[in-house]
């Protein structure tokens, strides 16, 4: 599918990772925050229609996780702990002080990893074809 209208249009998000592939889609500063973290067969453009359905009501942001797409270039390897590290870059850019934080698939075991590092800042979590229930 063409995005072709501006709601439509992701902005490339610049974070303190060199390197880190990552977008936004618009929204009021005062609105809440929602980020997106792929599954492994994905990247952070999975998010797009989930983000442009929420156009108007909530500020969505999304990434390519270390070794896939437009983060490839920071390595294959990387644990959940790192993934959370770059979530936490992603809601840093975007002044994300609570955000809600959505997973699917891998995706999910790295926003559980980011709920249990940052239980100040995620408000929300939201898990998609997530993994086994965590102990």
């Amino acid at each position: 599918m063409v995005r072709t209208t501006p709601a439509e249009q992701p902005t490339s998000l610049t974070t303190e990772v060199a390197s880190l592939a990552a977008w936004h889609w618009g929204g009021d500063a005062s609105s809440p925050l929602v980020i997106g973290v792929h599954d492994l067969a994905a990247n952070g453009l999975w998010w797009a229609d989930v983000a442009i359905a929420c156009a108007g009501h909530l500020r969505f942001a999304s990434l390519d996780l270390r070794g896939r797409a437009g983060s490839s270039g920071l390595g294959a390897t990387a644990s959940l702990a790192q993934h959370a590290r770059d979530v936490r870059s992603v809601a840093d850019a975007l002044d994300g002080s609570t955000f809600l934080v959505a997973g699917h698939g891998t995706g999910a075991a790295v926003a559980i990893e980011v709920a249990a590092a940052m239980p100040d800042r995620v408000a929300e979590l939201v898990l998609l074809d997530g993994p086994p229930a965590a102990t």
